[in-house]
């Protein structure tokens, strides 16, 4: 799975009662930090690689693993100079930031993205469209990456609400 920006753009949005168009609830975001914590479900040893994918950045593979009851962690941060520790806003959307490899689908993965961010204050513009119409009003997370196709949607945000 690779994360691109526009998957940073669109974890949080906002929605309006019934519609299908999402907001951008950000105009500018920089990555500070990315943390996980990866359990293991079965008895096996199995891993979770992380690397850094972004322009400038050097090719370093980190690789954590894990076994039944025995969680791994770890916290990464952007390289010096890469275009992941660069502030990005709204229209760059296309840049590859990170990529992660799970050996396994019985793994369970927290991923905790430590980021600083600018809110939106121009004008609303449509951002994306959900798959179905809207059931609530305010703020939302989509499953992430979202930019990686169909079926590669692994990450849900923790207690929000799910659009798309």
């Amino acid at each position: 799975m690779t994360f691109f920006t526009a998957d940073m753009y669109r974890m949080l949005s906002w929605v309006t009662n019934a519609s299908t168009t999402a907001y951008p609830l950000f105009d500018s975001i920089k990555i500070n930090s990315i943390s996980f914590s990866v359990y293991q479900t079965s008895a096996q040893l199995e891993s979770l690689q992380f690397k850094w994918e972004s322009t400038n950045a050097p090719e370093v593979l980190e690789t954590l693993v894990c076994q039944s009851a025995v969680m791994a962690r770890g916290t990464y941060y952007p390289p010096e100079e890469s275009s992941a520790s660069w502030w990005m806003n709204s229209s760059v959307t296309s840049y590859e930031l990170f990529y992660l490899k799970p050996s396994a689908t019985s793994l369970d993965i927290i991923m905790d993205i430590n980021f600083r961010c600018v809110m939106m204050d121009g004008s609303n513009s449509d951002f994306f469209t959900l798959a179905s119409a809207a059931t609530f009003t305010g703020i939302a997370c989509i499953t992430m990456p979202n930019s990686t196709g169909s079926g590669q949607d692994q990450f849900v945000g923790v207690g929000l609400t799910t659009a798309g």
